[in-house]
C-alpha cells in the first residue's frame, strides 16, 4: 500500500524550520500533506507521521489529561488500520529531571506499535537494538535530515556583536539548556583570553535563572552572550559572521543535532562532541571528540579542538572543510533526497 495523504505532526508551522523542511520533502515526493487538526483528518489520511509526540509532562492534571488524549488517539489509529510513523530524534527527553512517566509510556508505545521508525542517523540503530533488540530492521527506515539551505531567507542584520577584522568568531546558537554544556564553552573561552583574535559568541533563549547563572560565570572579555530568541530573519546574517559552530553537547540524550545541519548548510564546520549526526559525516571535516562527564576533561578536550580548528583556519583548511560540508548538504541531504527516502517509509506491502 502506498500512502496518498500524509498527516505530519506538528502539522502547524512553528519556529522550528525542521518541520517546514520535512513538509517540503513530503510534497516533493508527490504526497498530499494534510494541514488540519487530527479530528478533521482522521478519516482523510492514510499515514500519521509523528515527531516529538511522546514529549508530555504529566506532573499536573493538565499534563496527565494530555497524555491520556495522546495515548487514546494512537490506539484509535491502530484500531482503524491507519499507518503510524514515528521519528526517533533522541534517546530520551533532554530535560531529564522533568521527563515524565507519560513520556516513557508514549516512547515505548511507538517502539512497539509504530509501523515505521524513521531515523536520521545510523547510530540510532544501535540505540534501538539496546532498548528493543526484538525490533525488525524492516520497521526502521533511514531518512536523511533535510538541510537548511535557502530555508532562512531573512535579511535582518545581526547587530548584537560586531565582528572585528581578522577575528575568529566561534558561535553557539540554539536553545540554552543544560545538556548543551554552555558552562564548558565559557570555561574554555577563559583558556583563550590572552588571544585577542579569538572570540566566543553564545546566542539563544533559555530560562532566566539559568541564563543569569551562565552570565555570572563570564569573567573574560573574549566571550559575549546574547540570551534571547534569535529571530529566523537574523540567522543568515549571524551565520555569515561565524567561522565555526560550537556544539559540546552531552550525548546522554542526544542522537541528532539540528544545529550541526544548520552550520553545514551555511558552509561552517562544527567543534564539539561526537553525536549521531557528526558520526555520519566525514570525520576529517569536523572537529569532534568523545563526550565525558568530567567537566575539567571536557574543557580540556574542547580547548584542544578549538586550538586545532584555529590552526587550520589560519591555513585556510577549516574554510575548505566548511565548503565541503556545504556540498555534502546539497547532494546527500537535500529536500529531494529526504523525500525519496520518505517515499520508501510511506510504502507498505
Amino acid at each position: 500500500m502506498s500512502a496518498g495523504k500524509i498527516w505530519f505532526y506538528p502539522y502547524k508551522q512553528s519556529t522550528n524550520l525542521y518541520t517546514a523542511q520535512m513538509q517540503k520533502a513530503i510534497i516533493s515526493a508527490g504526497y498530499e500533506l494534510c494541514r488540519e487538526s487530527f479530528t478533521k483528518v482522521l478519516f482523510k489520511c492514510d499515514v500519521f507521521h509523528y515527531n516529538w509526540y511522546e514529549t508530555v509532562l504529566d506532573t499536573g492534571l493538565k499534563g496527565r489529561l494530555e497524555f491520556c488524549k495522546r495515548l487514546f488517539r494512537l490506539n484509535m489509529l491502530k484500531a482503524l488500520g491507519k499507518k503510524v510513523i514515528f521519528t526517533l530524534h533522541n534517546k530520551t527527553a533532554h530535560i531529564h529531571s522533568h521527563r515524565s512517566r507519560g513520556h516513557e509510556i508514549l516512547a515505548e508505545w511507538f517502539m512497539k506499535h509504530a509501523d515505521r521508525i524513521i531515523i536520521h542517523c545510523t547510530e540510532s540503530i544501535a540505540f534501538i537494538d539496546s532498548v528493543h533488540p526484538d525490533i525488525s530492521r524492516d520497521r526502521i527506515q533511514y531518512v536523511p535530515h533535510p538541510n537548511y539551505i535557502s530555508a532562512y531567507t531573512g535579511t535582518k542584520e545581526y547587530t548584537h556583536y560586531i565582528k572585528k577584522p581578522d577575528e575568529i568568531l566561534l558561535l553557539f546558537v540554539g536553545s540554552v539548556i543544560p545538556h548543551k554544556n554552555l558552562d564548558v564553552i565559557i570555561r574554555t573561552a577563559e583558556n583563550f583570553k590572552d588571544n585577542s583574535r579569538i572570540h566566543f559568541l553564545i546566542c539563544g533563549r533559555g530560562k532566566p535563572d539559568y541564563c543569569n547563572e551562565l552570565n555570572s560565570m563570564i569573567h573574560s572579555s573574549n566571550i559575549t552572550s546574547d540570551f534571547r530568541f534569535i529571530d529566523d530573519d537574523e540567522i543568515p546574517s549571524l551565520m555569515a559572521i561565524a567561522d565555526a559552530v560550537l556544539l559540546p553537547y552531552s550525548t546522554v540524550s542526544e542522537l541528532n543535532s539540528g544545529a550541526s545541519y544548520l552550520a553545514f548548510s551555511f558552509g561552517k564546520t562544527v567543534i564539539g562532541t561526537w553525536t549521531g549526526t557528526t558520526r555520519d559525516i566525514d570525520s576529517s571535516l569536523v572537529y569532534c571528540y568523545d563526550d565525558t562527564d568530567d567537566k575539567k576533561e571536557h574543557i580540556s578536550r574542547l580547548t584542544e579542538a578549538v586550538t586545532r580548528f584555529c590552526g587550520d583556519f589560519v591555513k585556510g583548511e577549516a574554510q575548505a572543510k566548511g565548503a565541503a560540508l556545504l556540498e555534502l548538504m546539497k547532494t546527500k541531504y537535500s529536500v529531494e533526497e529526504t523525500g525519496k527516502a520518505l517515499k520508501k517509509a510511506y510504502t507498505f506491502i
